[in-house]
């Protein structure tokens, strides 16, 4: 983990600039309905969000309070299933329900 890791960690957003998102239409990770046209968007931000290198910074940022759009690869009420600290653990091998495997359930 980085320096900057660190501080995304402890409540700070510096991670944002390298995050992969940085240059994308920002309403592209804020869909509007859950059906039809939706969920193409949805699966867009999840494609950028695949490549992006600082994903379990924001998926640790989003668990703070982000309660709406995609953060991390993961849809809000995708974040409302993990239990943390435990299952953002699982990001980095640990026990638990792991990134991947949330992002795709």
């Amino acid at each position: 983990m980085s320096e900057g890791d660190g501080a995304a960690l402890a409540g700070g957003i510096g991670w944002r600039r390298r995050a992969a998102c940085a240059g994308e239409d920002l309403e592209l990770f804020f869909p509007v309905g859950s059906d039809g046209p939706a969920l193409t968007q949805v699966a867009a931000a999840k494609d950028i969000c695949a490549r992006c290198p600082v994903r379990e910074a924001c998926l640790r940022y989003s668990v703070t309070g982000q309660g709406y759009g995609i953060w991390g690869g993961l849809t809000a009420e995708e974040r409302r299933g993990l239990r943390y600290p435990e299952q953002l653990s699982g990001l980095r091998g640990g026990t638990g329900t792991t990134l991947a495997s949330t992002a795709t359930a």
